[in-house]
């Protein structure tokens, strides 16, 4: 079996396919602009989510929580579910905005879905990392490094899923 395969690795191309001898076998290889376009995809993708999160960030600093003895109520309940809705959006926001510098390449052609199942699926790991620090009780510094990593993922899952899967453009 080894020598079979040494001797069809040894043998010119045109001998194995029924190709003519005058043509010639061209590999191609990625447009040197697609891992560019995967940095932008990134950090396009890694604003989107950002705004989205200041957005919910900037309405919840309107709600006020009072917390007695074994009760708690809120004074601006629209503002905590504005602020709910913008957390629950910003994996979609870094989603779409990846796709979409996505499909400005000339060689591939991206997939909404798994950009949105990247997004998503890195913010499922993170919220039940980020909850799994909280319950050990991690040192601060270690929390904010390890709550960073996290947040900094999100677009990340996006980005990297949507490129594992795209398909080359016909």
């Amino acid at each position: 079996m080894l020598a079979a395969l040494l001797l069809a690795t040894a043998v010119p191309p045109a001998a194995i396919a029924d190709l003519p001898p005058d043509v010639a076998l061209v590999a191609r290889g990625e447009r040197a602009s697609e891992p560019v376009r995967g940095v932008v995809e990134y950090l396009g993708a890694l604003a989107a989510f950002t705004l989205a999160n200041v957005g919910g960030s900037a309405l919840l600093s309107d709600a006020r929580v009072r917390v007695g003895h074994g009760t708690w109520s809120v004074d601006n309940g629209g503002a905590v579910a504005g602020a709910g809705a913008c957390f629950v959006l910003s994996p979609l926001a870094a989603a779409l905005t990846s796709y979409f510098i996505g499909k400005g390449s000339d060689a591939y052609d991206p997939s909404l879905g798994w950009s949105t199942l990247g997004a998503y699926g890195t913010s499922a790991v993170a919220l039940v990392a980020g909850l799994g620090l909280a319950a050990v009780n991690v040192d601060r510094s270690a929390a904010v490094a390890a709550d960073t990593v996290l947040y900094l993922a999100v677009p990340l899952g996006s980005v990297l899923l949507q490129n594992a899967t795209k398909e080359p453009r016909q």
